[in-house]
């Protein structure tokens, strides 16, 4: 059966929360059928070497929460940039339903990555950045969302009204 949702990310997407509160878990609760591509220190050119399974699972549409590690691992921005166009383009090209994050609060700085996304993919953004930016969304380790933060992001991808409801 073909995915409502894939959302793809770094650890973002299920760390630091009990398995169940993750907003990737939230949000297969709303949409049912909501597959989870990621993990730890996953890169844009990660993503790009795994469109090809991306393309082939064929989900409805994707959120991508990615590039922050882009940033903290010295990825030059031409490099990033030029991943995630590649990303998009690509998936969009495939019928698939494309939509992007712009950050999670956290204590490194997103700015570079946050400007670019907002101007690249204007209309298909979901500012969870701003949404996130206080500091009980952010776990312990600082880098991380709390429970909170999981509850807060997800709730506002949903209220985005940008994702279709197929369940």
């Amino acid at each position: 059966k073909r995915a409502n949702l894939m959302v793809i990310s770094d650890s973002k997407g299920i760390y630091n929360a009990p398995q169940d509160l993750s907003f990737v878990s939230l949000l297969d609760k709303k949409y049912k059928n909501v597959v989870w591509n990621g993990g730890p220190i996953d890169l844009t050119q990660g993503v790009v070497s795994k469109l090809p399974e991306i393309i082939a699972l064929n989900p409805k549409q994707v959120v991508l929460a990615i590039g922050r590690n882009d940033l903290t691992t010295g990825i030059s921005s031409a490099t990033w940039q030029a991943n995630v166009v590649t990303i998009d383009n690509a998936l969009t090209s495939a019928g698939i339903a494309v939509y992007w994050t712009n950050g999670f609060k956290e204590t490194t700085s997103q700015a570079t990555l946050t400007s670019y996304i907002d101007s690249q993919f204007a209309g298909r953004v979901i500012n969870t950045l701003s949404a996130t930016d206080f500091s009980a969304c952010l776990s312990a380790d600082a880098i991380h969302p709390s429970v909170t933060g999981h509850e807060i992001i997800a709730n506002t991808i949903i209220a985005s009204g940008l994702i279709i409801d197929y369940s």
